[in-house]
């Protein structure tokens, strides 16, 4: 469930990977054709279920990925 939207700072959005869902604010946008890549703050922690390291609220992390690409284990932000 990828999406082609670019995210712009200051936007929110919420932040999916294996199991857990962050509702995260945009500080910083690096991407181009090709790539993915955001710098974010976790407002919110929604489910916190996956097998990976969970952030603190207010913490701060970068994330990025290939455009288009979507497979298990991959993080997407989505609007909802």
């Amino acid at each position: 469930m990828a999406t082609n939207r670019d995210y712009l700072p200051g936007q929110e959005a919420f932040y999916h990977e294996t199991g857990d869902i962050y509702k995260v604010k945009v500080l910083e946008t690096k991407g181009d054709k090709k790539w993915e890549r955001y710098k974010l703050k976790v407002l919110e922690i929604i489910a916190s279920e996956g097998p990976t390291y969970h952030p603190e609220i207010g913490e701060e992390f970068p994330c990025e990925k290939l455009r288009d690409v979507s497979a298990p284990g991959l993080w997407h932000l989505l609007d909802r």
